[in-house]
């Protein structure tokens, strides 16, 4: 082990030695840098081999926050078991708030190498705490000289991000065990190819011409599904004589995926009597499978909120969709035939995928021919994106 006096002998020019006991770290240095036991050990053996070369910096009004060296003020005490350290004082500028404070903190540290998935859950944190203060997105210049203090590109940082939202937790494995970005995210997009259905434009121009088929599908389930939520179950009644309550206090998901299955029945049984050779529901299919057109349709069934709908999927295929909303009393609805691609698909958490009101609304501009409205529709007023709904015509 090397003497204190030959660690110091190359250093840089610094101030004083300090005890190590009057110095401490930033208390936002975890966040930008976590502690890393293998880069103490990597540092050790370039200190060990050419002595320490940058001296601690230190705030000069307090002489005792570290701003830049904490990985080697921390290598210093671990690894060569030092009582003093060498500082250089420097002018720290008066903050607002920790992200500018942050960002300062990363600005000293610039050098620092560290591995990319450190980067990008530090990136993230600050991308997403900046959200939450400010109610808006950081813009994208911000974001990318954000990304550039941890030497990165902001297009690397998206990569990530898609990866990590894709649902495909074996490649965000790859990501965090080092695996390059890049790589990882051109198997993403390869394996995404594979989630279009057969999107033949054959049976859109047949529901152009038979929007009466949709009509009279949801006639039916809208007659049944009303009938079975506000049932009361008279036939079991309590211990005290009252009945049970309506379906409709199930949960949401629970009548929806019964709105879902009696709609997409209803719609093939009308589609047989017409002479399409379908099947519906079945398991590893569409929704909606012909068997001699090559063409498939999904169906997604949400709950009208008030203003918008959203719908989910666990797959976000790239198909036709009929996208069908409805209100607790089955009274009016948002029907429409949508041809969405894989890429309209938002990843979320929890493997969800989420397809939104402004991406239909954008579909319906950018691709009118993609987008064929029966009930209901979506508009745009003041920048945001509202849906509407219209009784059974």
């Amino acid at each position: 082990m090397k003497k204190v006096s030959d660690l110091y002998k190359n250093t840089n020019t610094y101030d004083k030695l300090v005890l190590v006991g009057d110095l401490e770290q930033h208390r936002l240095n975890h966040i930008a840098y976590p502690p890393n036991n293998k880069e103490l050990k990597d540092l050790a053996v370039m200190i060990h081999n050419s002595g320490l070369i940058d001296p601690i910096e230190v705030n000069k009004v307090d002489k005792k926050i570290i701003w830049s060296g904490h990985r080697r003020f921390r290598t210093l005490i671990s690894e060569f078991n030092v009582t003093e350290v060498p500082v250089k004082y420097v002018n720290v500028p008066d903050f607002d708030n920790d992200l500018d404070e942050l960002t300062y903190l990363v600005e000293r540290n610039v050098k620092r190498e560290e591995k990319f998935i450190d980067t990008y859950k530090y990136l993230k944190y600050y991308f997403t705490t900046y959200k939450k203060d400010y109610l808006m997105e950081l813009s994208n210049d911000a974001k990318e000289y954000q990304c550039k203090l941890k030497n990165i590109s902001l297009d690397l940082y998206k990569k990530a991000q898609e990866i990590e939202y894709s649902g495909r937790s074996d490649l965000w494995k790859k990501v965090e065990k080092g695996n390059a970005v890049t790589t990882v995210w051109k198997e993403l997009k390869n394996r995404l190819k594979d989630k279009d259905r057969h999107m033949n434009p054959s049976i859109n121009l047949y529901f152009e011409k038979n929007r009466d088929v949709l009509i009279e599908a949801l006639s039916e389930t809208a007659t049944y599904m009303y009938s079975l939520v506000h049932q009361e179950r008279k036939d079991l009644e309590k211990n005290d004589g009252s009945t049970h309550k309506p379906f409709l206090g199930y949960q949401t998901n629970i009548i929806g995926s019964f709105t879902h299955e009696d709609f997409t029945k209803n719609v093939a049984a009308i589609l047989r009597r017409n002479g399409k050779d379908v099947e519906a529901l079945n398991e590893g299919l569409a929704d909606l499978t012909s068997l001699t057109e090559k063409w498939d349709i999904e169906t997604k069934t949400a709950l009208f909120d008030g203003t918008k709908l959203t719908f989910t999927s666990y797959i976000g295929w790239g198909a036709y969709y009929i996208l069908l909303g409805y209100t607790h009393e089955y009274n009016r609805f948002f029907l429409a035939l949508v041809k969405v691609p894989h890429k309209s698909w938002v990843f979320g958490k929890h493997r969800m995928c989420y397809l939104s009101t402004k991406e239909l609304y954008r579909i319906s501009q950018d691709k009118p021919n993609d987008y064929i409205q029966v009930l209901g529709g979506i508009s745009k007023s003041k920048g945001r994106f509202h849906c509407y709904l219209d009784p059974i015509q």
